[in-house]
């Protein structure tokens, strides 16, 4: 008899957002949605500039992200559209994590957690009970 696989069903985040941005010479209204799946998420970005002296339009900018975190790091890239000037960024980030400083502690306990020097441990060993 085969074994059956379970699958766990994670949920689909969609998300909104959306503005406008105002000052003398410009209207910008801006729109954003992004989708996201466990650890991987799709943005898309859009803006329509219009110009407040001539009424004409500007030149669009959309723009594409994905994001993948893993669990000490996050892989991401960006591509953005406004007229003919395309722009691609690329960020990959990862975390180290290094032992913590335990000082002159041999075998001791703070906040509940055992700590040592394994140099000090050494070095004392006979001298003290350690």
């Amino acid at each position: 008899m085969a074994d059956k696989k379970s699958y766990k069903k994670k949920k689909l985040d969609v998300t909104f957002g959306g503005g406008i941005y105002d000052d003398e010479y410009v209207t910008t209204p801006r729109a954003s949605m992004g989708v996201g799946k466990g650890d991987k998420k799709l943005d898309f970005t859009f803006e329509k500039p219009f110009s407040k002296k001539t009424k004409e339009n500007i030149s669009s900018q959309i723009g594409l992200g994905y994001t993948k975190e893993g669990e000490n790091s996050s892989f991401n890239v960006t591509g953005t559209k406004r007229g003919k000037s395309k722009n691609l960024s690329f960020n990959y980030s990862r975390s180290f994590s290094t032992g913590g400083y335990t000082g002159s502690y041999i075998k001791s306990e703070l906040d509940g957690k055992k700590v040592s020097n394994k140099s000090y441990e050494q070095y004392y060993k006979g001298m003290i009970d350690v």
